[in-house]
């Protein structure tokens, strides 16, 4: 019954609101398309953007994406390099691609735990505990889900 506790609580922050997503998603564009510099708020705003809309729209996910990885690798910005490839994973995941969002999160780890970006390592945990879920693989995910508890 804990473990199923502890499954609500980490999963609880990723069920989305549809029309909420959608306005919020609305004013998240409003704010990229009046930005001027490119720099770590555009990167992460089309990040945000990507993660808020691939359940609804995988192909226009993929365009911010492709937008904020390319953006992020010219300002050598490591932190949104880290939440791009996170997304990545994500939309991998939802389309069933389980090894290859595997194989994403662990280039993502790998590259957070060097910078010590703790909140995404949690995240990476998480993220990495419910795609075993799904997998099938419950003690694997209970080891993920541990950890991301530990991290945060």
């Amino acid at each position: 019954m804990n473990y199923l506790k502890l499954l609500l609580i980490l999963l609880l922050p990723t069920y989305h609101s549809i029309t909420a997503q959608n306005t919020e998603t609305d004013s998240l564009i409003t704010k990229l398309n009046n930005l001027t510099k490119e720099d770590s708020v555009k990167v992460n705003l089309l990040n945000k953007i990507a993660f808020k809309t691939y359940i609804s729209d995988i192909n226009k996910a993929v365009g911010y994406l492709n937008e904020a990885k390319k953006l992020s690798k010219k300002i050598n910005y490591t932190k949104g390099i880290v939440n791009n490839i996170r997304t990545e994973a994500l939309i991998e995941s939802y389309k069933g691609e389980f090894l290859i969002a595997v194989e994403l999160l662990y280039k993502a780890l790998n590259i957070a735990e060097k910078n010590k970006y703790n909140y995404l390592i949690a995240n990476i945990y998480n993220d990495l505990g419910v795609i075993n879920i799904k997998l099938d693989n419950i003690e694997k995910a209970k080891l993920f889900l541990n950890r991301s508890l530990k991290t945060y």
